[in-house]
């Protein structure tokens, strides 16, 4: 069985090398139209510096011009980059198998590649084969901005995992309403 996974970053840079801050993730299965399991961690700045990831202060000013709420989400519960991707790389392998899995994000240059290079930067590789990489923003341009069949009225903008979950569940509803296959 193929597993989708829509993944979200929050970050400390725009870089394709940025420090992360926070990942959210939610598998969903397409056909049935539901979430099955979610991810959400936060990382340690520090940790990620120290792997020379990304810092820019235009994005530290960035946040700080964000609702208190989204800078309060990240603060919570840091673990350092090492164990948030093994615990990622984890609970994509309790999905399926990577060729059994599809990797979505809101832009092809985005969380992807951020990730990758995160990956990269200990050493390692991403647990995900390259060419399962989906791109939510090209489908999202299909139907008009305002196209939210449900109330998304609750949550924090620039939570990974509220981003993650509004993305799958507008990425369903457009796909519902367009009658798409997204295997």
């Amino acid at each position: 069985m193929t597993t989708h996974v829509m993944v979200d970053l929050e970050t400390a840079s725009t870089a394709s090398d940025a420090a992360i801050l926070s990942i959210g993730a939610v598998a969903f299965d397409p056909d049935n139209l539901e979430f099955r399991r979610s991810f959400y961690l936060n990382v340690s700045l520090r940790s990620c510096l120290a792997e020379n990831l990304r810092f820019d202060a235009s994005t530290f000013y960035w946040w700080a011009r964000q609702d208190s709420s989204a800078g309060e989400a990240i603060q919570g519960d840091q673990l350092p980059l090492r164990n948030v991707l093994a615990d990622f790389g984890e609970f994509l392998s309790g999905l399926g198998s990577p060729q059994q899995t599809r990797m979505w994000s809101n832009g092809a240059t985005f969380d992807i590649p951020i990730l990758e290079n995160a990956y990269h930067a200990l050493g390692g590789s991403e647990p995900w084969s390259f060419w399962a990489v989906r791109c939510y923003r090209t489908i999202s341009n299909l139907v008009p901005k305002d196209f939210h069949p449900w109330d998304d009225t609750d949550g924090t903008k620039h939570n990974a995992l509220r981003d993650a979950e509004y993305q799958t569940n507008r990425l369903l509803a457009i796909a519902k309403e367009l009658n798409l296959d997204l295997k």
